[in-house]
């Protein structure tokens, strides 16, 4: 992009050590936000939320974090009430959304009922209908859509709002690598390389790109022009890549 009005990032599945080399790459961006989408931590413990945040501080110093739930956060139901006390978010905490300028950002819990009827879903599909911001992004911990293992369930549920609101990225992790999916036009990214161990992953009809590797997404948006980059980055500063939405 040629005039950029501000950036933020995107990392998941830090399992309570998130890698230096990401950290300092995300600050030096300057990140408005920085979006952990699940597994931030490896078990709902003090002492694993304490280092936890001790090693994100960096980021937590400079901008604020917004998280989804995942599978490691809740496990119990003391462990949502554990999810409560270490995070001050927007909403319930449980699923909220953060508009800036141009984006709606959507928080979900993919952990939590979200079949159609139920409180999440309801909230979301409400959110989706009032908003009109240029771009709107989903960030959840289990992939719709990963050559790691899909999460089908997710596809009957959520996926149909997606689609009839005009989602434009839904940002997941849970799969530890990279992987870049579409389908019906919609960009389904797979950013869980933030510090777990690297799994493989298949290439399937709707894989664009995909390598195990730690990476975060660097996203800067362009106001004026309404465009917003999307770069998917290693851990060693190169890019993995890159595609811009308008």
């Amino acid at each position: 992009l040629e005039d950029i009005d501000y950036t933020f990032a995107v990392i998941s599945d830090t399992h309570g050590k998130p890698r230096e080399d990401l950290m300092g790459l995300i600050v030096n961006t300057n990140p408005t936000f920085t979006a952990i989408v699940g597994d931030a931590i490896n078990s709902s413990s003090d002492k694993n939320y304490t280092t936890f945040f001790d090693r994100i501080s960096p980021l937590s110093d400079i901008a604020p974090i917004y998280p989804s739930i995942g599978n490691h956060e809740l496990v119990g139901d003391r462990d949502l009430a554990r999810w409560r006390s270490v995070w001050t978010l927007p909403g319930n905490e449980m699923y909220y959304s953060v508009n800036t300028e141009d984006i709606c950002n959507i928080f979900l819990s993919s952990k939590i009922d979200h079949q159609p009827g139920s409180a999440q879903y309801n909230w979301l599909e409400t959110t989706l209908a009032e908003d009109d911001s240029p771009f709107t992004f989903i960030y959840m911990h289990y992939p719709p859509y990963s050559g790691g293992g899909s999460e089908t369930e997710l596809r009957s549920s959520l996926v149909p709002l997606f689609e009839q609101y005009g989602v434009d990225v839904v940002f997941s992790g849970h799969r530890h690598g990279y992987e870049h999916n579409r389908v019906n036009g919609i960009d389904y990214i797979v950013t869980g390389g933030g510090g777990g161990e690297l799994r493989n992953a298949s290439v399937k009809d709707f894989t664009i790109k995909k390598e195990k590797v730690n990476n975060f997404i660097n996203v800067t948006v362009d106001v004026d022009s309404n465009k917003v980059g999307i770069q998917a980055i290693r851990n060693d500063g190169t890019e993995i890549e890159s595609f811009v939405l308008s």
